[in-house]
């Protein structure tokens, strides 16, 4: 699939009819508040700036290309969205509620509805940084647009001294100036901005509307680099100073917090160096009535980042005999770590092993660690170290590779089973059962019994706690048991009843069974499926919404409550797509519907 990267790029992406577009989708919440924050930042033109009236001493140099672009792809088309989308419903009466906001707002007389509307942001290269939004409007006719904007509490004006087509808006905290080119009417709160860099805009807007219904961009190749520099400096140093030691927080719980911390700062400040852009948009599926989201990452042409996003699928999962769009729900992951990742699981591997050398001493390691200083040695027992070592050389080899699946046993009941690959599974499994022969011995509310299955090699051992949380019986019936053991190269598991047991051998025979056919090809580093509407035949939350339940059992039906996400490398970077039956967008018309009545009540 061709994306843009840049505005070349999106230049000959144009060649797209009006007449071939596919009709707008069923996302109503999205679009209908778009269109209400455009109207917000035309009738109220002071909102995101600060007052012009002081000279400015020093004009800073305008930015050339947008930082930010959100479009919608026409007025027309989603409002047609809507009301199609409230007759699946059954409920048509909508289409007067929208057809009463439309008049309140003159039927938005003079713009011309059947073309892209949205706004850009611009960075220009300043300390501090002062964002120059601008709103572009398709026009139809300018005086019947001058009408209908002056519904607000604002004034429009022609500016002859500007030069032709050009306006003043005035109302709200400061002035606004018009620029109406292109077929397009541009409003701005810098007059000069509007005679020299707003002119990319005419060329972009089509071929950003094209790509989706509706779309917001984010290029931070666009952001000046000293904003960029500042920025990560600021962010870097507020990260740090967050991520100190809190008063009493138990050490396992701030090394995984710090890890998961400089991981994510780290990854931000490549994706801003090193990202061209970001785009997240949404379009319909004409044949199953569903909806497509999309988020492309798109990283400069022969970056590290670049590297990085196309080799996180470079191998595909041994588990993917497991995966099936049949089951409540699926989740596939086969990602290749970078030094990044690496360093960030070691950090949770080293909070894991502070938690369990604390659990492992009992009362007088819970002491202990309160004040344990990070940089202390812990002695780790050799049992725990078993544990540990298959985890650590795990990481060191660079693949996550594991299967995540929930599966219907019952009408009413679900089991849980998983497996994750492992560098050195012998060793774990020796580690494993040395450290529950000795957890066993101990007095407490739990329940734990070894080898209680033998399949294809694999030790299988029962864990049961004390007292269960509700919601994991109603997922899984009442005191639900976890299920573990070892192969040489996987970590098996599975949470539920006995039919848990049963479900984890099935997976355990797929596996072996497609590992010598499995294909040598490139992966999906994620995958997940959802069946929504196998989770409504759970017992009911005693503490849930009965009004949503009610919405959702409305909206599903077994043909239409697929939700399919998948992560790819593209060319130059990545793109998350999630496809969504119909069945969601029923559910999203039907809670609109439901909170509209419940206004007028």
């Amino acid at each position: 699939m061709t994306r843009p990267n840049h505005v070349s790029s999106l230049a000959r992406s144009q060649s797209t009819d009006d007449h071939k577009r596919t009709r707008p989708g069923r996302l109503a919440g999205f679009w209908l508040g778009l269109l209400v924050v455009a109207g917000c930042l035309l009738s109220t033109p002071g909102l995101h700036a600060q007052e012009e009236d002081a000279e400015e001493p020093d004009r800073q140099p305008l930015a050339t290309d947008p930082v930010v672009m959100l479009s919608v792809t026409s007025v027309d088309r989603s409002l047609e969205f809507m009301r199609d989308a409230f007759e699946s419903v059954d409920r048509g009466d909508m289409a007067g509620v929208m057809d009463d906001l439309m008049s309140r707002a003159g039927d938005l007389k003079g713009f011309d509805r059947t073309k892209p509307v949205g706004m850009a942001l611009f960075l220009p290269s300043s300390l501090p940084p002062q964002p120059i939004p601008v709103v572009y409007v398709p026009v139809e006719d300018m005086d019947d647009l001058i009408e209908t904007m002056q519904l607000g509490p604002v004034r429009v004006e022609k500016n002859e001294e500007a030069g032709e087509g050009r306006y003043e808006l005035t109302g709200g905290r400061g002035t606004r100036h018009i620029a109406v080119r292109d077929g397009y009417a541009f409003i701005s709160r810098n007059e000069e901005f509007l005679d020299a860099d707003v002119a990319i805009l005419s060329r972009m807007i089509p071929q950003v509307a094209a790509q989706y219904d509706l779309s917001l961009t984010v290029r931070p190749q666009s952001i000046p680099p000293l904003l960029r520099d500042v920025f990560m400096n600021f962010l870097r140093n507020q990260t740090e100073g967050q991520l100190q030691r809190r008063d009493e927080e138990p050490l396992s719980q701030y090394l995984a917090r710090r890890a998961n911390g400089m991981s994510t700062l780290e990854f931000l400040e490549r994706l801003v160096k090193e990202g061209e852009q970001m785009t997240i948009g949404m379009r319909t599926i004409p044949e199953s009535s569903g909806m497509e989201i999309e988020l492309h990452v798109d990283a400069t042409p022969e970056s590290e980042f670049a590297e990085y996003l196309d080799d996180i699928g470079s191998r595909a999962s041994s588990y993917a005999s497991m995966f099936s769009a049949e089951e409540p729900f699926t989740l596939s992951v086969s990602w290749m770590l970078e030094e990044r990742e690496q360093t960030a699981a070691h950090g949770w591997i080293e909070a894991l092993e502070a938690g369990l050398v604390q659990q492992y001493a009992g009362p007088a390691g819970e002491e202990a660690a309160a004040e344990a200083d990070e940089s202390a040695e812990r002695p780790l027992p050799p049992e725990l170290a078993r544990l540990l070592d298959p985890l650590k050389a795990t990481i060191d080899a660079g693949h996550l590779d594991m299967c995540v699946q929930m599966r219907s046993v019952d009408a009413d009941q679900f089991a849980l089973v998983g497996a994750i690959h492992l560098v050195g599974g012998e060793t774990f499994a020796d580690g494993l059962r040395e450290v529950l022969t000795q957890v066993s011995a101990r007095e407490g509310d739990f329940t734990i019994e070894l080898d209680v299955a033998q399949h294809a090699g694999v030790a299988i051992h029962r864990v049961q706690g004390g007292e269960a949380r509700p919601q994991d019986e109603r997922v899984y019936g009442e005191k639900p048991s976890l299920y573990v053991g070892s192969s040489g190269r996987t970590l098996w598991f599975a949470v539920g009843q006995d039919d848990a047991v049963t479900e984890l051998k099935s997976s355990i025979d797929a596996v072996s069974e497609a590992a010598g056919s499995r294909e040598a090809e490139r992966g999906y580093p994620v995958q997940m499926v959802v069946r929504a509407n196998q989770w409504l035949g759970l017992p009911p939350d005693e503490n849930a919404d009965a009004a949503g339940a009610e919405i959702a059992a409305e909206a599903f039906t077994s043909s239409n409550d697929v939700l399919r996400m998948e992560l790819r490398p593209t060319e130059n970077g990545v793109v998350l797509r999630m496809n969504l039956d119909e069945g969601f967008t029923r559910m999203l018309m039907l809670t609109l519907a439901q909170r509209y009545d419940q206004s007028q009540l």
